[in-house]
């Protein structure tokens, strides 16, 4: 008997080899995807108080509060800080929360901003 493939076989081996290498090829790349998004996002929800033990770790500032900014520390904000200064993201920050700032020397102060109306 002759034991060479029949003609018609080899041709559904190369199919279905070349399928799984597909398959291998679209898992990886499905994960490589979704690791290099997950890497390039710097936004996230934060307190403000979290926010500023988080920029008094990675700078030189040390943070003051106020006492009657308390509450309003706890407010949650979303951070989008690419490569920006910290004058940049207090202002964007703390412009929803009715809070101010002054930086004095290396600390900042926070506190309430008690705008007077006058009649």
């Amino acid at each position: 008997m002759n034991k060479h493939c029949i003609e018609g076989r080899e041709p559904l081996n190369n199919l279905i080899r070349v399928l799984k290498i597909m398959r291998i090829t679209l898992f990886f790349l499905f994960f490589c995807i979704l690791f290099s998004s997950a890497s390039n996002s710097y936004s996230r929800s934060t307190s403000i108080k979290e926010l500023c033990n988080e920029i008094e770790k990675k700078s030189n500032y040390i943070f003051v509060f106020s006492d009657n900014s308390e509450e309003a520390l706890e407010k949650k904000v979303n951070v989008e800080a690419n490569s920006k200064n910290v004058r940049e993201i207090l202002d964007a920050v703390l412009s929803e929360t009715g809070l101010t700032y002054k930086i004095l020397d290396k600390q900042i102060v926070i506190y309430e901003s008690t705008k007077v109306a006058y009649v």
